[in-house]
Parts: structure tokens; C-alpha cells; sequence
């Protein structure tokens, strides 16, 4: 699983949180982009102004002409927005959020709060799909010069593989919390999600010449997912082994498991909540080791095998949800609030602090206020399991 940063939506006296009513906001906003861009145009005279995480620079500030570009870049932000509610349904579950308590584990609660978790991301997926296969290729050849990473077809499609792959890691998991579930099938699980990580790492190294900037923790976060993932079915399959009598097998599975952790260990560098995660899950693993090694030496005599046992084949159950922008009506207020917001900028007054400590917001063009405020976001550490908030990279942004 993955940690995902909190997405707070701020506009001139109003606060937003991460929560469902948020999605509501964000469907009306794209349907009064859209609106807009039928009426007027795509309004190159129109300069907007967004951060860009996913590029790795959250402080610095991309200028954008168009509503077409600001269309694309609301709705890399509602995938997010999609994925963050995702992560906080799963942190909500494990008892990770403040005032949270973890659900029982196999319980009929804890099913569907993970199916709902699962639900979101494969949106979130599918948003990005449709993102990189419609929205972005044709604006391509406008963007000269240095551009964010959200605007980029082969980024949203790396963020699509990674929210398949969230997905099916909490797939996997459910699977193993069911009673009755068999170890190679939970296993090959959790060997989908590794693979669709490394699909998501192959589509950045390979296609790192589109865009500026990959972010150095989004290329980080997919290779410790890769890894984690993989080191989870070696887990399971060490239980297998052992219980088949595979002593040797079995405790080979597991150093071959806390190797790979090992590695994610270093790729999580001073990151102290990623590396928690992948401290409990080592201590997991060692936990599972230590009665396998004493049966293998005192028990039944087994060599070390040289090589750890083959897993079984990739099985992936998960697949993006398509995405079809809903068109709401719209009043001649809203629109005309909008267009005024656009040619009449003003400098708003300071912002008072988002609940989670930052601010994205989804501009003028869903209300009738005049004002642009600035907004701004941080690009959040992701952690390998959802802890709190992960996007896992947010953009906000500020129009002129």
C-alpha cells in the first residue's frame, strides 16, 4: 500500500478538506471549464499558474495560456483528490488517522471500506487514462520550453500504472485477510502489483525525454512498490514452503525477502515514514524466519538452498474504471464570475492555513468571486504503506 499526501482545497474564505463532498466541487469546476471553453474559446489571452510536484519543483511556479491547459491540469488534480481519498480510507481502516480505530480484520466493515479504497483508485486510474490518451497528446505541441510534469502524456501514464498498482496491492491484501485464501493465489497478487510498479518505472526511464523533470520520490516510490511487493509474496510463499516441510525453501524465501527490503531501506534514504513501514515489515519477516530456521537445522536437516524458490506467475484483477467528464449546468453568474476572475486579477488577502497544512484550490470558476488566490503545496513524502494522507503529487494553482 502507499501513503499518499493530504489534499486540502482552499479558496477565499472557504476551507476544504479531503473528503467525498470535495469530488461534488471538483465535477462542477471541469464542467464550468468546459462550458466555458465551448462559449469563448480556448482563450490563449488567459495565463494560469500551478506548481508541479510530480516534477519534483512543488514551490515553483509553471505559467500556462489556455483553458485547455488549466482543463488538463484540474483534472490531473481530481485524480489525486480520487487517489487521497483512496489513501485515507485504507489509513481510516488501519487506525492511522487521528481519532481513528482499525477495524477487525476480515470483518465485514473492513471488506468494504477496501473495496471502496480499490473503487477509488481504479477512478483515479482511469482519470489519468483518459488524461494521457485524450486530453494531453494534442496540447503537446504547444508546450515550449520547461513545463510541468502534470501536463505530460507519459506521466499521467505513469500515474495511472501506479494507481493500478495501489489497487492491487490492497486487492492482495484483502486476499490474505480472507480466511481460506491460499498462499500462491495471495501471492501472485501481490506479484501483480509488483509488476505493475515496474510498469510504471519502465514508462519514466523510457520516455524520460517528454517531460523536465520526473520527481525523484515518485521514481523512488514506484521502485520501493516494485520491491515491496515482491518481497510480500516471498513472505507468503515462505509460510507455504514451510508447511509443505520446505524448511530450506522456506527460510531461503525469507532472506531473499529481507534482502529486497534491504534495498528499499537505502532507496528510502532519511525518510522517516517510509522507513518505518519497511522496518515493521522486516521485523515481520524476521518474526516469520526464526521457528523456520530452527525447524531446518534441528528438525529436518535441510541445505540452504542456493537460489530462492520461483514465485508463481503475475495475476492482476484490477483495471481502470473509464472516465467520462460529466457536463452540469451552469448560471450566467458563475460564468461571469469567472470571466472576471480571468481579466480582472487581484492580489487576495493572506490565506489562513489548510487543516492538513496545504493548499490547492480549484480557482474562481466554480463560484462568483472575483479573486485568484495564490495557492501552494509541498511535495509530501509517500510512504510505501498508507500511513496518512499519499500524488501522490497534488498540483495547486493560481491564475493571472
Amino acid at each position: 500500500m502507499s501513503g499518499q499526501r493530504n489534499v486540502s482545497l482552499v479558496r477565499e474564505g472557504t476551507k476544504f478538506g479531503c473528503a467525498p463532498d470535495q469530488v461534488a466541487g471538483f465535477k462542477k469546476y471541469l464542467s464550468n471549464v468546459a462550458t466555458l471553453i465551448e462559449q469563448e474559446g480556448d482563450r490563449f489571452d488567459l495565463a494560469f499558474e500551478w506548481t508541479s510536484p510530480l516534477s519534483g519543483r512543488p514551490g515553483r511556479f509553471f505559467q500556462l495560456h489556455g483553458l485547455r491547459k488549466e482543463a488538463a491540469m484540474a483534472t490531473s488534480l481530481y485524480a489525486a483528490l480520487l487517489r487521497q481519498l483512496a489513501h485515507q480510507g485504507v489509513a481510516d481502516l488501519l487506525g492511522l488517522s487521528p481519532g481513528s480505530t482499525a477495524l477487525p480484520p476480515g470483518g465485514d466493515a473492513a471488506a468494504a471500506a477496501l473495496a471502496a479504497a480499490v473503487a477509488q483508485l481504479r477512478g483515479a486510474a482511469g482519470v489519468y487514462e483518459h488524461l494521457a490518451e485524450s486530453v494531453l497528446p494534442p496540447l503537446f505541441a504547444e508546450l515550449k520550453g520547461d513545463r510541468p510534469g502534470e501536463i505530460m502524456a507519459r506521466l499521467a501514464t505513469a500515474m495511472a500504472q501506479l494507481c493500478l498498482a495501489e489497487a492491487q496491492a490492497l486487492t492482495a491484501f484483502r486476499a490474505g485477510a480472507r480466511a481460506g485464501s491460499s498462499a500462491p493465489v495471495v501471492a501472485s497478487l501481490h506479484v501483480g502489483a509488483a509488476e505493475l510498479y515496474e510498469r510504471g518505472v519502465k514508462t519514466i526511464r523510457d520516455y524520460i525525454g517528454d517531460y523536465t523533470i520526473a520527481s525523484d520520490r515518485l521514481r523512488r516510490y514506484l521502485a520501493i512498490g516494485a520491491s515491496l511487493a515482491t518481497a510480500r509474496a516471498h513472505k507468503v510463499m515462505a509460510g507455504e514452503h514451510h508447511a509443505q516441510l520446505q524448511a530450506g525453501a522456506a527460510e531461503r524465501a525469507c532472506a531473499e525477502a529481507q534482502a529486497l527490503l534491504a534495498t528499499c531501506m537505502s532507496a528510502a534514504d532519511c525518510d522517516a515514514a517510509w522507513r518505518g513501514v519497511l522496518s515493521a515489515e522486516l521485523a515481520e519477516v524476521e518474526r516469520i524466519k526464526k521457528p523456520i530456521e530452527s525447524d531446518r537445522l534441528v528438525v529436518y536437516c535441510q541445505p540452504l538452498p542456493r537460489e530462492a524458490p520461483a514465485l508463481p506467475a503475475g495475476k492482476v484483477l484490477v483495471s481502470p474504471l473509464a472516465y467520462q467528464p460529466e457536463r452540469l449546468p451552469s448560471t450566467a453568474g458563475e460564468l461571469a464570475g469567472a470571466a472576471a476572475a480571468h481579466s480582472r486579477p487581484r492580489r487576495p488577502p493572506a490565506l489562513p492555513a489548510a487543516p492538513c497544512g496545504r493548499a490547492i484550490r480549484p480557482g474562481a470558476l466554480a463560484n462568483d468571486s472575483p479573486h485568484r488566490p495564490r495557492a501552494s503545496a509541498r511535495d509530501a513524502a509517500d510512504a510505501p504503506r498508507c500511513r496518512r494522507d499519499s500524488s501522490r503529487e497534488p498540483a495547486a494553482r493560481r491564475a493571472n
